[in-house]
C-alpha cells in the first residue's frame, strides 16, 4: 500500500500531464494550433502503459481529431483523454479552434482550446486506518473548466511550437481533496533533413515546464525510410531511453509502437513502458493524394 501511494501521488503532482513517447506524431495532445496542419481530417487512437506490472501504475487512452475547414485559414480539433493512476481518474474533454495565416515559405497557426477536465478519486479504496483524514473518507469528483492557447509555425522542413495548455491552473477549484493542477508550458521543435531520395532525418526537441519547477526535455531523433518507415530513439531528461517504429501501412492509415526504458529511480519500474498508437488520415476529394507527413 506504501508503494502504491507514494507511486500515486508522486506521478500526479510531479507529471501531471501524460507523458507521450510518440507526441511528435500526435501534436493535438500538446498545441491546440497543431489543429489543422495535416491539411486534411485526422484522427489518432493512443493507448499508453506505464510501469506495465505495477500496481497503481498510470494508463491512458487518448482520442484527438482535427481537420482544416474548406477555406483552410481556419482549423477545428477535439481531444478525450481518460487517464488512470492508482485511485485517481481524469477525463479530459477539450475543443480546439486554429486560425492560420499563410506565409510565403509557411503558416503560423494561433490555437485556443476549452472544455472540462472530468477528476475522481476514490478515496475509500484506500483503507486507511493510522490516519483517519477526514479528507480521504469519501470519495471525490469534480468537474473543472480550463482553458489552454498555443501557437505554431511550420513550414515542410522545420517547425516550432510552443504552448500553455492549461492557463487557469486551479483557478475554479478550491476543494482540498483535487488534484494540482498546475500550468504546463511547452516549447517543441524540429528540423528534417534529406540524407538521400530514401532517407530522411527529423531530430526534435521537447521542452516542458510545471509551475516554478526545472525544466524537463525530450530529444528525439527519427529516421524515415521511403516514407513508409519510422525508426527513432529519445532520451527524457537523461533518465529514460526510448524507442520508437511506426509504419505507414497504406496512404490513410499509420500504425506506431514505442518501448520506454528508465535507468534511473525505482528499480521496480524499468524497462516495461509501452504504447501504441493508429493515426488515420481522411481525403475530402479523389484529386487529392494523401501524403505521409514527417511531423
Amino acid at each position: 500500500m506504501l508503494l502504491l501511494l507514494t507511486i500515486t501521488f508522486s506521478t500526479s503532482l510531479a507529471q501531471q500531464e501524460t507523458q507521450f513517447t510518440q507526441y511528435m506524431f500526435n501534436g493535438l495532445v500538446l498545441n491546440p494550433a497543431y489543429a489543422g496542419s495535416k491539411d486534411v481530417m485526422n484522427i489518432t487512437v493512443a493507448w499508453r502503459n506505464q510501469w506495465a506490472g505495477i500496481s497503481g501504475a498510470p494508463q491512458t487512452q487518448t482520442f484527438t481529431i482535427h481537420a482544416p475547414t474548406n477555406k483552410g485559414r481556419v482549423a477545428w480539433g477535439g481531444l478525450l483523454m481518460n487517464d488512470q493512476i492508482g485511485i485517481h481518474r481524469n477525463v479530459r474533454a477539450f475543443g480546439m479552434y486554429a486560425y492560420r495565416i499563410p506565409f510565403k515559405n509557411g503558416t503560423f497557426s494561433m490555437g485556443l482550446q476549452a472544455g472540462y477536465i472530468f477528476q475522481q478519486s476514490n478515496f475509500t479504496q484506500l483503507n486507511i486506518q493510522q490516519l483517519p483524514d477526514p479528507n480521504f473518507q469519501s470519495d471525490y469528483s469534480e468537474a473543472i473548466p480550463e482553458f489552454g492557447v498555443g501557437f505554431y509555425y511550420y513550414t515542410n522542413r522545420w517547425h516550432l511550437g510552443f504552448s500553455v495548455p492549461k492557463v487557469t491552473g486551479d483557478l475554479f477549484s478550491n476543494d482540498p481533496r483535487r488534484l494540482n493542477n498546475e500550468r504546463h508550458f511547452y516549447l517543441h521543435g524540429g528540423y528534417v533533413f534529406g540524407i538521400s531520395d530514401a532517407i530522411q532525418l527529423h531530430p526534435s526537441i521537447l521542452l516542458k515546464s510545471i509551475g516554478g519547477t526545472a525544466i524537463s526535455y525530450d530529444i528525439n531523433l527519427n529516421a524515415v525510410i521511403n516514407n513508409v518507415i519510422w525508426l527513432g530513439t529519445s532520451v527524457r531528461s537523461f533518465n529514460t531511453v526510448n524507442l520508437l517504429v511506426q509504419i505507414q501501412l497504406n496512404q490513410q492509415l499509420r500504425f506506431g509502437y514505442s518501448y520506454d526504458t528508465q535507468f534511473t529511480g525505482f528499480s521496480q519500474i524499468r524497462n516495461n513502458s509501452h504504447e501504441i498508437m493508429l493515426n488515420y488520415f481522411f481525403k475530402y476529394r479523389k484529386e487529392k493524394v494523401v501524403s505521409p507527413r514527417i511531423f
